[in-house]
């Protein structure tokens, strides 16, 4: 079970290297880091896309589910565009949770 990012943040300064996918995730969780940022550019691209908000908030998750399943760590996941206006990130969070 991964520790709370929550925890770890309060307790120090916490280097999160950014996955764009399970593999980097997994090189990331070998290294020893702690945590694992997901970058939506990162998704974006990785996808051959700009980082535009072309991706939508299903594919977001799903590929975002990718890394977090191979990986016993806490993940911190870039939603900025929240999909839309304030009922869309009400929807947006509940998804990623």
């Amino acid at each position: 079970m991964p520790k709370s990012l929550k925890k770890l943040i309060a307790k120090d300064t916490l280097a999160m290297p950014g996955a764009f996918n399970a593999a980097t995730a997994l090189l990331i969780e070998e290294a020893g880091f702690k945590a694992v940022y997901v970058s939506g550019a990162g998704l974006s691209n990785s996808c051959g896309l700009p980082d535009v908000g072309l991706l939508s908030l299903t594919e977001t998750v799903l590929l975002s589910s990718y890394i977090t399943k191979a990986v016993d760590l806490p993940a911190l996941i870039d939603i900025d565009t929240g999909f839309g206006g304030p009922e869309q990130v009400k929807e947006a969070v509940r998804a990623f949770e």
